[in-house]
């Protein structure tokens, strides 16, 4: 996962404005939702877990007897900024996400619903895309040698892979070898049999009987 826009959380809040200062920290001035539950519901890139990434995201709760719900800004850190006092304009900085829940067990038990890649219809994180370069795991091995090789790879083959952490394109440069070397067997026994049948090679795929 990778950070597209990187927030400063040391900005001013309204207190009760949770949404529009996580928005804001993104530096996306524009409101699109309501509150921070139809914002939540509204996200594309959504996860219901605590896989967090090492980037700066938005995570999401819903609060008892609070419609609106709550969003904070959570660190690569660990670390959670909140717009939570009822008489500050500065957000409240939180250890942990459990501290900011158990912060709010006092009045206003949160319940955490997720984390998201995007805010207000803005993308602020997202998957690294697999280059080149990115360690090849199983599936992207068993993909390469369909694509290259027209064939699955074989449990040898994908052991030995990981073992030496070859990347996709090392994966790439092997299978090309691999047929380079298939070729030329090919043309050997192919000259073997040309030897003995008589048949003379003038040039390549060209011969004279």
């Amino acid at each position: 996962m990778i950070q597209i826009i990187d927030p400063n959380p040391n900005i001013a809040c309204r207190p009760g404005w949770c949404l529009q200062y996580v928005r804001q920290t993104y530096g996306i001035d524009k409101p699109v939702y309501p509150s921070a539950t139809a914002a939540w519901n509204a996200t594309q890139f959504k996860h219901l877990d605590k896989n967090f990434p090492s980037c700066d995201i938005p995570v999401w709760f819903s609060v008892k007897d609070v419609p609106a719900g709550h969003v904070a800004l959570r660190m690569s850190d660990g670390s959670v900024y909140s717009c939570t006092s009822p008489t500050s304009n500065t957000p409240m900085r939180f250890s942990s996400l459990d501290a900011l829940i158990n912060y709010y067990a006092r009045s206003n038990p949160l319940t955490y619903l997720g984390w998201s890649e995007d805010i207000e219809n803005v993308r602020v994180v997202k998957e690294e895309e697999m280059g080149s370069q990115s360690l090849a795991d199983e599936t992207t091995i068993r993909l390469e040698y369909n694509n290259g090789l027209g064939r699955d790879a074989n449990a040898s083959e994908i052991q030995s892979a990981i073992d030496n952490n070859l990347t996709v394109e090392g994966i790439q440069r092997l299978i090309s070898n691999s047929k380079e070397h298939a070729q030329l067997l090919k043309d050997q026994q192919l000259g073997y049999k040309i030897r003995a049948s008589g048949i003379k090679k003038l040039d390549k795929g060209v011969y004279e009987v």
